[in-house]
This record gives structure tokens, sequence and C-alpha cells, in this order.
């Protein structure tokens, strides 16, 4: 069993805020247009270094005004921010 499991067990919440919701789990209209240009560019066979890159260059940061890294363009392509997107119906 997961610690996360176990804290729902419980009714404990989700403390983890994943990019492009608040803590709410409310989509934030600016970071879900960020996730679905990171689809796209996925789709599209850019390396997760040039998505990154592209993302810098253009002044779209992540939270707190910090520079993307090919890491967390890993961590949201092989988290749940997609399947989210496709549960929610807000990649359309």
């Amino acid at each position: 069993m997961t610690t996360l499991s176990l804290k729902r067990q419980r009714g404990e919440k989700d403390t983890r805020q994943r990019y492009g919701w608040d803590s709410n789990n409310e989509p934030i209209k600016d970071e879900i247009k960020i996730l679905r240009r990171i689809r796209y560019e996925l789709h599209h066979d850019w390396t997760i270094t040039e998505i990154a890159q592209s993302l810098n260059d253009s002044n779209r940061f992540k939270r707190g005004g910090k520079k993307w890294t090919a890491s967390d363009i890993w961590k949201i392509n092989n988290g749940k921010h997609f399947e989210m997107l496709d549960l929610m119906n807000l990649d359309n």
C-alpha cells in the first residue's frame, strides 16, 4: 500500500499540487495552455530538452518564475497531468 492510498483511507487530502491545478484541483487556465503546448510538442517528436528551452525562450516560466528543465518536462510527461487533462475534458 502506498503512502497516498493510506492518506486517502484516513480521509486525508493529497497535498501534492500538480502543475496546471490549484490546491482545490481547479484548473489554472494559463498553466493548462502550457500543458497543451508541452503535449503538442511531445507528439511532434520534440525532445524534452528542446521543449524546456522553447518554453524558457518564450518567457513561459513555471510557478514562481523559475525556468523549465528537461526533468520538469519528463515529470509532466510521466505523471498524471495529461490524464487529468483528458478526464476533465480540458484538452479541447
